[in-house]
């Protein structure tokens, strides 16, 4: 609560250069006003755009949920100590976003996420090798070390990526599709877990990382193509 509560201190004694962005924001959005869902899903790329942010959404919430009852299940420990080590992951994804608010000042977005999808992959590897349980604590810390960076890089870099002019509209759009996955991976792994087995949570996110890494790689791809500066 000391946090937040520094956190909205700093907001209230920053809060005209808060207005001034805001009324960038404002031009930008009622530039954008006569663009319509087709239009969206009609510009080249954004489908790619869209499953990526399905996929991280997916992830990270699914890593979240799921995380205590993986280190219970597979480890054999009390579900206390499985919640307070599962929590390292969320901790991973603050401390990671601060780092990153310095370490983006000298990269560009795709950097960024790939070294994000990266540290991503190592944790998963870790925890699916489970050579020791106090190693795989560590695998969740990476994970949410790993997904500071993508979320926030994404959407940066969409309007670099995309026409400035629809730009807003895209990313309106994405989120909406993004929290889709929020709201139904968790629950098909749940689904899965029941009739499978938990082991497969690191295969579970090994899938949903690679898919959205192809479609990372896939937007780059065409982006480079249009010959546009990233």
């Amino acid at each position: 609560s000391v946090i937040q509560f520094t956190i909205f201190l700093i907001l209230i004694l920053t809060s005209k250069l808060w207005k001034k962005q805001t009324n960038n924001v404002v031009n930008v959005e009622e530039e954008n006003v006569h663009y319509t869902f087709k239009d969206v899903f009609k510009t080249k790329g954004f489908v790619i755009l869209l499953i990526s942010f399905f996929c991280y959404c997916a992830l990270e919430q699914t890593t979240a949920l799921w995380a205590t009852t993986y280190l219970v299940e597979v480890n054999d420990i009390d579900p206390n100590i499985g919640a307070y080590f599962a929590s390292l992951f969320c901790i991973g994804i603050t401390v990671g976003r601060i780092i990153n608010g310095f370490i983006a000042m000298k990269l560009k977005d795709k950097q960024m996420i790939r070294i994000g999808l990266s540290i991503i992959l190592v944790g998963i590897l870790i925890i699916l090798f489970n050579i020791h349980p106090i190693i795989s604590y560590v695998g969740f810390v990476l994970i949410g070390l790993g997904c500071a960076p993508v979320f926030p890089s994404v959407i940066h870099s969409i309007p670099i990526y995309f026409d400035k002019k629809i730009s807003s509209s895209l990313i309106g759009v994405a989120m909406a599709g993004a929290y889709s996955g929020v709201l139904a991976m968790p629950p098909l792994f749940g689904i899965l877990a029941r009739y499978v087995n938990v082991n497969i949570l690191p295969i579970y996110l090994l899938i949903l990382l690679v898919i959205l890494f192809v479609g990372h790689e896939l937007l780059l791809k065409r982006v480079k193509h249009d010959n546009i500066s990233i």
